[in-house]
């Protein structure tokens, strides 16, 4: 179900169609934890990915999924865009 409310132009969706970003730890991250199990994700869109936590850095948190033809790829998403379920889990157990 999408959400109707048009936030789009403030949103950094969560799209595994784009370009893995190149993403290196830095010194800001707040927590390095054993990577989770894979679940399901969603954006306050109703987008939906399957993925696993790898790390927090900033306001971002890595995410592990398999990006058909490619394997496993590492991404970061903003805490933000995450629908508010989502960002009680990750407050919850990451932060």
């Amino acid at each position: 179900m999408k959400n109707e409310n048009n936030n789009n132009h403030c949103m950094n969706k969560i799209n595994k169609k784009e370009t893995p970003e190149k993403i290196k730890p830095t010194n800001n991250t707040k927590k390095t934890a054993k990577k989770g199990a894979f679940r399901v994700w969603q954006d306050r869109d109703g987008n939906k990915l399957r993925a696993r936590f790898v790390r927090m850095d900033g306001t971002r948190i890595i995410l592990e999924y398999n990006e058909k033809g490619v394997g496993l790829i590492e991404k970061g998403f903003a805490i933000r865009n995450f629908c508010e379920k989502d960002q009680e889990f990750i407050r919850e157990n990451y932060e």
